[in-house]
């Protein structure tokens, strides 16, 4: 394997781990969920884990929302 392939490699897997992570904090605002701390649990984790967190939680109603 080259290095520019490994290079690329690592350049897509970071880019749909954001993407993900994104796609976590979109749901969770969805959910009246606090975003930007579902999408740092996305970042640190992984969006999988923090998906799978968010899908374990109920949705607020709009006066219990966190944040």
């Amino acid at each position: 394997m080259t290095d520019t392939a490994i290079v690329l490699g690592v350049f897509w897997g970071l880019f749909v781990w954001l993407i993900g992570s994104f796609f976590v904090a979109w749901v969770a605002g969805q959910k009246n969920r606090f975003a930007p701390g579902w999408f740092l649990n996305g970042l640190l984790f992984s969006p999988l884990l923090a998906m799978i967190a968010l899908a374990a939680v109920p949705a607020l109603e709009g006066d219990e929302a966190d944040g």
